[in-house]
């Protein structure tokens, strides 16, 4: 008996122990990633434009986490979410039949997660596996988990041949089909008022170390994050602070919007440039938040750079329209938070565009600096909180609505 005893207690100790971890490539088709990335031949998925996204479901696991290559010079901040609410994350399809019964309860034992953020990490080149969720947080439950990209590039400080890559996620749960696809998708093209400079990465901005760079970066903080989140639309931001429009006016956002990552415009000398496949993302709408850092430059309300701004505003709403194939395409003008001169030129090249037969118009979603008597005006950097980010949304959403017919 006593020589079996050693044998039974390994018996035990192997029937209680945890599944192994299974390790998925990024690429494999049930993590649906949102905003623009670009997968290589390892099925690894690059990104460093802002609000680039993962979301996939798991269900019955102790850990679930990701494997991300930093070869960065500055690291990058990324958010991880949690989400109970299947219905919301399925959007009114099936839910998957992998799913037990059991599980289907979107609050079960009063533990309901409704996509809340759960850390914000700073990636690093001497780090590789991230945890998402762990432990009794996360077992006997089926969650959505979201990765989200929270910096722009020109923050991530990407080398000559630096980048982000998710390699993998890793999990002892059950990988289950990929959420679908939201039916709706609005693209922001702007500066560090659509970035996420300002709103720290937490709420209320009061309680974010600022720093310099990524630690005060924070795209889901912005205004329009909140309108994606809002309207349920697939959101892609292509912003970073100090672009411009106007050609040779310093690094404008022309030249980075027809790739597929930021950096690819400036400084990776090793790495063919990908192009960006519109014709597969179609948009439902285009919000243009540019001009402020030109006119910060430049006086934009007076001859001749005000001719030329608007010239810019033309040409950059005609050549987005071409690239979509899409001559109905509507455009929004923007004003986010407050503007340093520039709807000046947008209201000259409104009417020429309209002119033409495109669809835009002026959004103007400027906000005061202060509330109630109390000043709001305390982003970091001096740039909009995040409570200015959130009246700017509130200002924005309606205009949205009733240009494209959403509720």
């Amino acid at each position: 008996t006593m020589l079996l005893l050693p044998a039974l207690l390994l018996l035990a100790a192997t029937a209680c122990a945890a599944p192994p971890l299974k390790e998925y490539p990024a690429g494999d088709e049930r993590f649906l990633w949102l905003g623009r990335t670009l997968r290589n031949a390892s099925a690894a998925v690059a990104l460093d434009i802002e609000g680039a996204s993962a979301m996939f479901v798991v269900a019955n696991a102790t850990f679930v986490g990701c494997k991300i290559e930093d070869r960065s010079s500055g690291g990058a901040r990324v958010g991880f979410y949690l989400n109970t609410n299947l219905s919301e994350v399925y959007r009114g399809h099936e839910l998957p039949a992998d799913i037990p019964t059991e599980l289907r309860d979107p609050n079960p034992s009063g533990r309901a997660m409704p996509n809340i953020r759960s850390a914000v990490v700073l990636t690093s080149p001497h780090q590789e596996l991230y945890t998402m969720g762990s432990g009794g947080q996360i077992a006997g439950l089926t969650i959505a988990y979201t990765l989200e990209l929270l910096s722009e590039w020109q923050m991530i400080g990407d080398s000559a041949d630096g980048r982000l890559s998710v390699l993998s996620f890793l999990t002892d749960g059950v990988l289950l089909p990929a959420p679908p696809r939201p039916a709706r998708r609005l693209i922001v093209l702007g500066d560090s008022l659509s970035s996420g400079v300002g709103p720290g990465f937490s709420v209320p901005p009061s309680g974010s170390p600022c720093g310099s760079g990524v630690p005060q970066d924070d795209v889901a903080n912005t205004w329009g994050s909140l309108l994606c989140a809002s309207f349920k639309a697939e959101c892609e931001i292509v912003a970073a602070s100090g672009i411009t429009i106007v050609a040779d006016k310093g690094y404008n956002l022309p030249l980075v919007f027809p790739w597929a990552l930021g950096a690819m415009a400036r400084s990776w000398r090793d790495t063919p440039r990908m192009a960006w496949d519109f014709a597969a993302r179609p948009a439902d709408g285009v919000l243009i938040e540019l001009g402020e850092n030109d006119c910060h430059a430049f006086k934009c309300a007076e001859q001749p750079y005000l001719g030329q701004l608007a010239d810019a505003y033309v040409d950059f709403v005609v050549n987005i329209s071409a690239v979509y194939h899409n001559p109905t395409l509507p455009f929004f003008l923007t004003l986010a938070s407050h503007e340093a001169g520039q709807s000046a030129a947008m209201q000259i090249a409104i009417p020429r565009l309209t002119a033409r037969g495109y669809h835009v118009q002026l959004l103007n979603a400027t906000v005061p600096n202060t509330l109630n008597g109390t000043s709001i005006d305390n982003g970091c950097a001096g740039h909009p909180s995040a409570v200015q980010n959130m009246l700017a949304f509130e200002r924005a959403r309606p205009v949205v609505a009733a240009a494209l017919g959403w509720q």
